[in-house]
């Protein structure tokens, strides 16, 4: 009955974990050696993901 429910928060699950690991190998190298960079680049990621 819930099964169609589960699968699909299950996928975006994967999905979402997904798109953040990818996220985070495109991201964070670059601005690594200046972390006041890195927590701008950081913050404006999670604000288009809370969007």
């Amino acid at each position: 009955m819930l099964a169609g429910a589960t699968r699909s928060k299950a996928l975006y699950r994967v999905l979402g974990t997904l798109l953040g690991a990818v996220a985070s190998v495109i991201l964070v190298p670059n601005p690594a050696s200046a972390p006041e960079l890195l927590t701008v680049v950081i913050a404006h990621w999670v604000t288009v993901c809370l969007s």
